[in-house]
């Protein structure tokens, strides 16, 4: 199997799983964005749109109008980080907790199910593939774009 078939098919497999999720946020009636959110805020805890931007490769932008839209709705509150004043965190009120819950819980059972039935070897190595990846990945493209940049 040659490099392009490798990358082609690793990138298949991906865009099938985050579809999987789209799919899920869409039947729950909210955006693949507000379940990272929302995924986010249930798994860490309060953090930052900072934070949850970089563990969801998402546009701060797109988290900020997240953030925006589930405050609307009352289902989270911003307050200011205690190591640094300038920061605000996201964090969920009672009512959100409750709704990223009924959202999240039955998912968090069907990762479960599937991370149970796959050999925990298997499962970091393909964790650690995919960081690799990730790295690499973005090494090259970041020189590919400042070589494009830098001829007229």
């Amino acid at each position: 199997m040659n490099q392009r078939k490798f990358a082609c098919d690793f990138y298949s497999v991906w865009a099938q799983g985050t579809a999987l999720y789209v799919k899920w946020s869409a039947d729950h009636g909210i955006s693949y964005p507000e379940l990272s959110v929302l995924y986010a805020l249930l798994e860490k805890g309060p953090v930052t749109q900072k934070t949850i931007s970089a563990l969801y490769g998402l546009p701060k932008q797109t988290v900020n109008n997240c953030i925006r839209n589930l405050e609307k709705e009352k289902y989270i509150h911003l307050e200011a980080s205690q190591h640094d004043k300038r920061e605000k965190l996201v964090v969920l009120t009672e009512e959100g907790d409750k709704y990223a819950k009924d959202i999240l819980t039955p998912l968090f059972k069907i990762e479960e199910y599937v991370c149970r039935n796959i050999n925990p070897e298997k499962f970091l190595q393909a964790i650690e593939t995919r960081k690799l990846f990730n790295t690499l990945f973005e090494k090259e493209m970041e020189q590919s774009l400042s070589q494009s940049t830098d001829t007229p």
